[in-house]
């Protein structure tokens, strides 16, 4: 019996949260990373087809024939380097899912929204 679209809908909603919490619990982990935030990511979300996008946990996840795109506003904390802090998390997210899932990711923008001063201890 071939599924239904209800299935296939709630199966494909599951694969997007699954795939968000996981590259949420690796950007958390990166020191310097203070939050993850939903409030720069209306611009983004409007130049996406409605079809192809999810924003979930703060991410921004959209597929295409091509591969995923994935955005995301952060929140770090003063002290450390923006860009090679960005680049860490590009190339690790990136190389993480084509090497554990197969799934090809062509592109991660990060946005940061602000920067604090105090890490909590």
């Amino acid at each position: 019996m071939a599924p239904n679209n209800k299935t296939t809908d709630v199966n494909m909603q599951l694969a997007y949260n699954l795939m968000a919490m996981k590259i949420r619990d690796r950007i958390m982990a990166e020191p310097g990373v203070a939050a993850i935030t939903e409030h720069m990511m209306d611009e983004f979300m409007t130049s996406l087809p409605m079809s192809r996008r999810k924003l979930i946990h703060g991410i921004v996840l959209s597929k295409h024939k091509d591969g995923w795109y994935i955005a995301v506003s952060l929140i770090l904390y003063y002290g450390y380097e923006i860009i090679p802090l960005c680049r860490k998390l590009q190339s690790e997210i990136i190389q993480k899912w084509k090497e554990e899932e197969g799934i090809t990711i062509k592109e991660i923008q990060i946005y940061i929204e602000t920067v604090v001063n105090e890490e909590p201890i």
